[in-house]
């Protein structure tokens, strides 16, 4: 047995293993978007926690959420898929939430789907954010509000990474990238609910 050798990896931690690490910082901007517009009860649709990305979004949405002195809104977890977006649309109590924050663009456009089949209009009577900024994002109706990763820049830290480790640099490193909101019509202030 060789001793262990780095390889660079996107987006997870391993714990116990010599390996270079890049991440998105995950989550925070979530919970900002509508938290600046003034929304008190945000909830946060997230993928599953069997994965770092997910884990990373969830602690900065309670993060955001402590920072500001507001209760931790709804939190449901499920997949990263449009499908978990519709249910929650289709079938969720509002109650006192005024905003979501899906754990991904996907996810954000079953929201959007669901609530629409419910006579819910997003962003009059609630706000929705999602993350990744995927190209159609601006296409959605309305267009979403999104955290965009900067996926070239994870690119160019992996591959970094991975030029370090051939010539024989086993040092682990940890990039900081941090991600941009790009606020578009699917936020806005809170109503009053009547």
């Amino acid at each position: 047995m060789g001793r262990a050798r780095p390889h660079p990896t996107t987006g997870r931690r391993e714990i116990g293993r010599s390996r270079e690490h890049q991440e998105q910082w995950a989550g925070s901007s979530g919970g900002p978007a509508p938290r600046h517009l003034g929304h008190r009860t945000i909830a946060h649709l997230a993928g599953p926690m069997d994965g770092f990305e997910a884990r990373e979004r969830v602690e900065g949405w309670r993060e955001s959420l402590a920072e500001a002195g507001l209760p931790e809104g709804p939190l449901v977890v499920g997949d990263w898929t449009s499908d978990l977006g519709y249910a929650f649309g289709r079938s969720f109590d509002l109650g006192e939430t005024t905003a979501v924050f899906a754990a991904n663009d996907q996810t954000a456009l079953g929201v959007l789907h669901g609530v629409h089949g419910r006579g819910i209009r997003v962003p009059d009577d609630i706000s929705l954010v999602g993350f990744d900024d995927l190209s159609d994002a601006r296409h959605f109706l309305p267009p979403l509000t999104t955290v965009r990763q900067d996926f070239s820049a994870v690119g160019a830290s992996a591959l970094r990474q991975i030029i370090a480790a051939i010539e024989g640099d086993a040092t682990p490193r940890h990039d900081m990238i941090p991600p941009e909101l790009i606020v578009r019509g699917s936020t806005k202030a809170p109503q009053s609910r009547r």
